[in-house]
């Protein structure tokens, strides 16, 4: 897998690993915030006991493939990339595009989408590139392109405007990865988005430095240079900060806070919430 090429930059591999810039990220932000998109199709595949292992196309629109299982080689301009499991492979409008299948079942999903674009945005064509993205959170991306398939076929336009809502959180999260990814700060921020978006499980130094993919040690010696904290005591103040918004806007329950910050013991919770704010949730309550 590829690493980053400073923070603006998306780095293409191939499969021994040797990448080449191909795109700086910052030009494909700028292009996705001044174009209109029309969701064409999203569609799910699976490629198992081919006779003919090697397909030619040509791009019908802008689209991006991702990978579930299995591994292919995929040629476009005369550069090489092996997909397997979790990567994102992009290729604009009418590109050739060859495919070898190298290992089966192949199973993907497709995202089909066409740009309007007004002349400001057509220097150096950011949508006339291809480019693969080894995202370091593909459970993320592919919980929103499994609900985009799920919705798409419904009827009525609000779920067609919930498709093009999902595929706008995906482009955002997968820029957001690669931007990320790479870079110790890089790590760290990604941790900090990680504890945000899931401070509800039962997160331990353990499942951080898992996630990150570093060691307990080396994760929290890291954490601590760049915070002047640890990862558990950021995590506490995150909970606690849900907490209190929750018993100033709420008339939840102390054990249904509890549990909705990462506390399944209520008493637990009550002592640490004193300790990081002087005074028990029932007191922090009264000052509404």
């Amino acid at each position: 897998m590829g690493e980053a090429a400073g923070s603006d930059q998306i780095l293409l591999d191939d499969k021994g690993g040797q990448g080449r810039v191909l795109m700086n990220i910052n030009e494909q932000l700028t292009a996705w915030v001044d174009v209109s998109i029309t969701m064409i199709d999203v569609w799910h595949s699976i490629i198992k006991e081919s006779t003919n292992p090697y397909k030619r196309y040509v791009t019908p629109e802008n689209g991006f493939i991702y990978v579930v299982s299995g591994k292919a080689k995929f040629a476009c301009d005369e550069s090489e990339y092996t997909l397997q499991k979790s990567d994102v492979f992009y290729a604009g409008k009418n590109m050739n595009l060859d495919v070898f299948i190298l290992e089966e079942p192949f199973e993907y999903y497709i995202i089909l989408f066409s740009v309007q674009q007004d002349a400001s945005c057509l220097e150096g064509q950011p949508f006339r590139s291809h480019y693969t993205v080894h995202p370091e959170d593909p459970i993320n991306l592919f919980q929103k392109i499994d609900s985009m398939y799920g919705t798409w076929n419904k009827p009525g336009a609000l779920s067609k405007l919930y498709v093009k809502a999902l595929f706008y959180h995906f482009i955002h999260d997968l820029f957001q990865q690669a931007h990320l990814k790479g870079s110790s700060a890089g790590l760290i921020e990604r941790s900090i988005l990680y504890m945000n978006e899931n401070f509800r499980e039962n997160l331990s130094l353990h499942s951080l430095s898992q996630f990150i993919g570093s060691s307990p040690g080396y994760f929290s010696n890291l954490f601590k240079k760049q915070t002047g904290i640890s990862p558990i005591e950021f995590l506490t103040h995150i909970r606690i900060n849900k907490a209190k918004e929750l018993l100033l806007l709420s008339d939840a329950a102390l054990r249904e806070i509890a549990n909705h910050v990462g506390y399944s013991d209520v008493y637990y919770f009550n002592r640490i919430f004193k300790k990081y704010t002087g005074m028990p949730p029932g007191q922090y309550r009264m000052k509404r």
